[in-house]
C-alpha cells in the first residue's frame, strides 16, 4: 500500500513532468489504484484526462529505471499523436512499424513506451516473444480505447468479428504474469464493462473499476427526423448556405465510408480543390491527409470548415477547435455515439450536438440508442446518463440543455428561445421532418397479375364505351392507355 508521503511525491513528478497544476479526484484515484499495483478500468468522459492517467504510469514504477510500457490501441493515428506528445515530454517512445530500422532497439527492450496494435502484439510471434524477454521490465501493460475489445473483437449475430485479435489481448497476461494492466475508454455500459473484464482477465476482487459520468455538460443535444426522401442537398443546405472561411468549424459523422463519401460529395464547393474548406476522413483516408485535417481542426483558423467522416475520427482524436458535432443517422450502440458526441467542446466552451435521422436508419439499433432517438418528451441529458446506471446531480439550464427542455425553457435570459451556436433555426420548417408513414410492398404471383391485367381492361372498355354502345378511343376520353395497364401490372 503506497503511503501519503509517496504518492505525493509521485503527483508532484506527474505534474513536473506533463505540465500539469494539479491532478483532478478522478485521475488521484487511478494513480493510487496503479500505485498499490491493481489492475484499474476506467471509464471516463472524452476531455476528462483519461489519457494523462494512462500516459502517469511510467513515473509511478520504481521496480527499476528502465522500465517499460507497453499500450495497446486500435488506430494508428492514435498512437502517432500520443507518441508525438511523449516525446515532446522527454520519453523514449514508438509504435511497432513507425521505423523497421527501431525493430532492434525495440526488441531489447530501450524505449520508455511501445505502442502496437493487437494484431501485432497478440497476433505477431516476434513481439510476444519481445514481450516475453524482457517482461521483468515490463510495469504497465495499458489498453487504451478498451471498449473495442468487445465492439471490434467479438462476433455480432451471424457476422465475423471486425478485428478478432482484440479478442486475444488478455492472453499477453500469460507473458507476463503479476505485471498490472490499465484499460481505459470513454464509455462503457455496465454490461460492456463484465465482457471487457472478462476478456483481459481482471478479476473483480483486484480490480478498481472508476466510472465517471458520461455526461459532457457544455454540449447542448437536439435531435432531427427528416423524411427518408430528403435530398441530401435539402437537409444540409443550412451548412451549405453558410460555408466559408469564417464558418465555425463542423463535424458531421456517418454511419459509413459510402454515406461518408456521398455527403462530402453533395456538400463540396465547386472550387474545394482550390479552399480545402471540406474535406473527409476514414480509415482508408491516406495518414498524410489525417494528419492535415487533425491539425487545422485543432487551430480556430484552421482552413477545414467541415469535416465529413465515420467512426475513424471519433476515437482519440482531439478536435480542439470544433463546437459543432452532427451525426447523420445514428450509430449502432450508445458508447459510439457518445465517443462521437465527444469531438465537441474538447475545451470546456458551450458546444452543440445534432443527431440527424431518417426511418432507413433505424434499424438493428441497440436498445439505448433506440431510446434515446426516438424520445419526445423527457430530457435527452438524463436519458443519456440514466443508460449507463448514473445520475447527474445537476444540468445545464433548459435552452442550453436538450431540444426537449428547450421547449419547456422559460429561464428568461435574452437567448432563451433561440437554439445556441448552431443554425438549426433556419433549417426547414419542422413538418418537412415529421416521420413518414411506414409503406408496404408485397410482390404478386402471375396469376394475380393476370387477374389484374383482366380487370383493368375490362375498366378501360367501359370507360371506352359510349351510351349507345360504340368505342371510342383511349387517347380522347380518358388516356387509360394500353402502356398504363403494362406499367401498373408490371
Amino acid at each position: 500500500m503506497a503511503s501519503l508521503v509517496e504518492f505525493d511525491r509521485i503527483e508532484k513528478k506527474i505534474c513536473e513532468i506533463f505540465h500539469v497544476l494539479e491532478l483532478t479526484d478522478f485521475q488521484r484515484k487511478a494513480i493510487k489504484s496503479s500505485m498499490n499495483g491493481k489492475d484499474v478500468l476506467v471509464v471516463s468522459k472524452t476531455g476528462s484526462g483519461k489519457s494523462l492517467i494512462v500516459e502517469e504510469v511510467h513515473a509511478i514504477d520504481n521496480r527499476t529505471k528502465d522500465a517499460v510500457v507497453i499500450v495497446i490501441l486500435p488506430l494508428l493515428s492514435i498512437m502517432v499523436e500520443q507518441v508525438e506528445k511523449l516525446v515532446g515530454l522527454g520519453f523514449a517512445a514508438t509504435y511497432i512499424g513507425k521505423d523497421h530500422a527501431e525493430d532492434k532497439a525495440i526488441l531489447s527492450g530501450q524505449f520508455d513506451f511501445v505502442y502496437g496494435s493487437p494484431e501485432e502484439l497478440a497476433g505477431n510471434g516476434k513481439w510476444r516473444d519481445m514481450m516475453l524477454a524482457i517482461r521483468s521490465r515490463i510495469s504497465f501493460i495499458v489498453v487504451d480505447e478498451v471498449h473495442t475489445v468487445v465492439n471490434w473483437g467479438e462476433s455480432q449475430g451471424t457476422e465475423e468479428p471486425f478485428r478478432a485479435w482484440f479478442s486475444h489481448i488478455g492472453e499477453l497476461r500469460s507473458l507476463c504474469p503479476g505485471t498490472p494492466l490499465m484499460a481505459g475508454t470513454a464509455t462503457a455500459s455496465v454490461e460492456k464493462r463484465k465482457k471487457i473484464m472478462d476478456s483481459l482477465y481482471m478479476s473483480v476482487l483486484t480490480t478498481d473499476v472508476l466510472v465517471d459520468s458520461p455526461d459532457r455538460p457544455n454540449i447542448k443535444l437536439s435531435v432531427k427526423c427528416v423524411k427518408a426522401t430528403h435530398d441530401l442537398q435539402d437537409t444540409f443546405w443550412w451548412i451549405v448556405k453558410h460555408l466559408s472561411d469564417t464558418m465555425p468549424h463542423y463535424v458531421i459523422f456517418c454511419k459509413t465510408i459510402k454515406d461518408c463519401s456521398l455527403l462530402y460529395n453533395t456538400l463540396k464547393p465547386k472550387d474545394n480543390e482550390t479552399t480545402g474548406l471540406v474535406q473527409m476522413y476514414h480509415s482508408k483516408t491516406l495518414h498524410s491527409i489525417k494528419d492535415e485535417i487533425r491539425t487545422t481542426l485543432s487551430n480556430e483558423s484552421g482552413k477545414v470548415r467541415l469535416l465529413v467522416c465515420t467512426n475513424a475520427a471519433g476515437m482519440g482524436v482531439n478536435f480542439a477547435a470544433v463546437n459543432n458535432v452532427i451525426n447523420y443517422g445514428p450509430p449502432q450502440d450508445m458508447d459510439t455515439f457518445i465517443q462521437q458526441i465527444g469531438r465537441a467542446g474538447r475545451d470546456g466552451t458551450q458546444a452543440q450536438h445534432l443527431l440527424v435521422y431518417h426511418k432507413h436508419q433505424m434499424k438493428n439499433l441497440e436498445k439505448p440508442m433506440l431510446a434515446y432517438v426516438k424520445n419526445t418528451e423527457h430530457c435527452r441529458r438524463e436519458n443519456l446518463v440514466e443508460s449507463y446506471g448514473c445520475k447527474n446531480n445537476s444540468k445545464p439550464v433548459g435552452h442550453l440543455c436538450c431540444n426537449v427542455c428547450n421547449e419547456e425553457c422559460d429561464c428568461g435570459m435574452e437567448d432563451c428561445t433561440e437554439l445556441f451556436n448552431i443554425e438549426l433555426i433556419n433549417m426547414p420548417p419542422s413538418d418537412t421532418f415529421e416521420e413518414e408513414e411506414e409503406t408496404t410492398f408485397r410482390r404478386s404471383t402471375e396469376k394475380q397479375s393476370d387477374q389484374l391485367q383482366d380487370l383493368l381492361q375490362q375498366y378501360q372498355k367501359q370507360l371506352s364505351t359510349d351510351s349507345s354502345g360504340r368505342l371510342l378511343a383511349n387517347e380522347t376520353v380518358h388516356g387509360f392507355l394500353e402502356q398504363l395497364v403494362a406499367q401498373i401490372v408490371a
